[in-house]
């Protein structure tokens, strides 16, 4: 279990999973190895279809009702007749109110999970085909926002559920969406608990889709 003293000092915490993290000149050229494509079973494709048919088919059965009339809608306060909303802003000199506390980074909820899962950065890198100097880059600021490829790449590495890889997911701005093909194959890679990154590819090549890793 991990020290919970590393949920209030995120310094500490980067410092604890880049501890045993070697260097450019320790770890080569610190550059990922290509990911192997092309090896996935004719069967193993079959039920990534399957699962692709089933969630379009589902959009395509959603009913959007009538079209509404905009002078049906609840506009809520109004300013004459333009409809605009009376929203007021708080001034900032006014103590009485604050905003609630917001949940913690998609940084600090990832290097915790990582600590949990007794993870080492190296681990971590390596699994997501990216290089060092990326994962020092992603995880030295929380402010930092890796491309949604990028962050799904790191995801995999700690075999989440399909509820941590959403919640991640969302700490970033971020969604699997069944409108998307390659959320689609990303839903169905978790879900199947298909989290190798060499086979989460292969799935992504045989579709025509950008692959994990590699590059920011």
């Amino acid at each position: 279990m991990h020290d919970r003293t590393y949920e209030s000092n995120y310094p500490a915490l980067f410092a604890e999973v880049m501890r045993e993290c070697p260097t450019d000149e320790q770890n080569g050229d610190g550059k990922p190895t290509p990911p192997p494509i092309g090896h996935t079973s004719p069967e193993a494709l079959a039920g990534l279809r399957s699962f692709i048919e089933e969630h379009t088919q589902r959009v395509s059965d959603v009913s959007f009702g009538e079209p509404v009339c905009a002078d049906d809608l609840d506009w809520g306060p109004v300013c004459g007749e333009r409809r605009q909303i009376c929203m007021s802003p708080p001034s900032r000199r006014d103590k009485r109110f604050s905003l609630p506390p917001l949940k913690p980074s998609f940084q600090k909820q990832f290097l915790l999970k990582m600590i949990e899962r007794d993870m080492t950065a190296v681990n971590c890198y390596t699994r997501a085909n990216i290089d060092r100097k990326l994962f020092s880059k992603i995880f030295s600021s929380e402010t930092y926002k890796p491309r949604k490829e990028t962050a799904i790449a790191l995801i995999m590495t700690l075999s989440p559920s399909e509820s941590e890889a959403d919640e991640l997911l969302k700490s970033l701005g971020y969604c699997l969406s069944e409108s998307n093909l390659f959320d689609l194959v990303i839903r169905y890679c978790v879900k199947n608990k298909i989290h190798d990154l060499f086979a989460v590819n292969d799935y992504l090549y045989e579709m025509d889709l950008p692959l994990l890793g590699s590059c920011e």
